[in-house]
């Protein structure tokens, strides 16, 4: 009797804990996937604007909205976010600088 009550709780335990990782490994990965694409582009910004300041400074300001947009969509997390937004401060700064 033990352990058929035993298996009736771990079975669902065991089953839940499996699907819940691997869900964290693929929104792991979706998020890797999204910090990559976006930081690209964040550069490729600064590349392209970094001897015109004042459209430099625009684009990047642009692009720190539409990450904004997709935290608050759900599509990409908090600590992406902040990622992303701190490689665009550093750009601007950069911008600033020259």
């Amino acid at each position: 009797m033990t352990g058929i009550t035993i298996s009736v709780i771990l079975g669902p335990l065991v089953s839940w804990f499996i699907t819940h990782r691997i869900l964290d490994r693929l929104e792991a990965k979706r998020q890797l996937k999204h910090l990559r694409v976006i930081m690209e582009l964040i550069d490729n910004i600064y590349k392209e604007y970094k001897h015109d300041k004042e459209n430099g400074i625009r684009f990047l300001k642009q692009k720190r909205v539409d990450i904004l947009a997709l935290l608050k969509g759900g599509i990409i997390s908090e600590s992406t976010y902040h990622l992303l937004n701190e490689r665009i401060f550093e750009h601007i700064e950069s911008l600033h600088s020259t």
